[in-house]
C-alpha cells in the first residue's frame, strides 16, 4: 500500500519514521493537560488526516 500526497506524489513512510519529529513538541503543547480519554479522542478527531489502528494492523 501506498501513500500518495495531494500533490499525487508518493510519501515513503520509511524516510519519514527515521526523519526529525517535527509534530511532537507542537502535539505535546497542545495536549498537555488531557487526563482524561473523551479530552484525547476530542483532541484527534480536530487534527486532519488518515489514521489507522492497530486492529486494522491485525487484520
Amino acid at each position: 500500500m501506498e501513500i500518495v500526497n495531494r500533490n499525487g506524489v508518493i510519501v515513503d513512510l520509511v524516510v519519514l519514521g527515521i526523519g526529525v519529529d517535527l509534530y511532537g513538541p507542537e502535539l505535546n503543547r497542545k495536549s498537555i493537560g488531557l487526563t482524561m480519554e473523551e479530552e484525547l479522542l476530542a483532541f484527534f478527531r480536530e487534527l486532519k488526516g488518515q489514521w489507522g489502528s492497530r486492529r486494522e494492523k491485525d487484520k
